[in-house]
């Protein structure tokens, strides 16, 4: 960047709870995946 110029980045943490299927909907609606194949990926 050039002097005087700045740049802003917001990050933010979400934390759901809930059964299987619902949190299945929020992860394909959010993120566009299945939430098995999430769990495939931390193994």
């Amino acid at each position: 960047m050039k002097k005087n110029e700045k740049l802003t980045h917001t990050q933010r943490t979400y934390h759901f709870e809930g059964d299987k299927a619902s949190l299945n909907t929020i992860a394909k609606k959010v993120l566009g995946v299945d939430i098995d194949q999430i769990g495939e990926i931390f193994k």
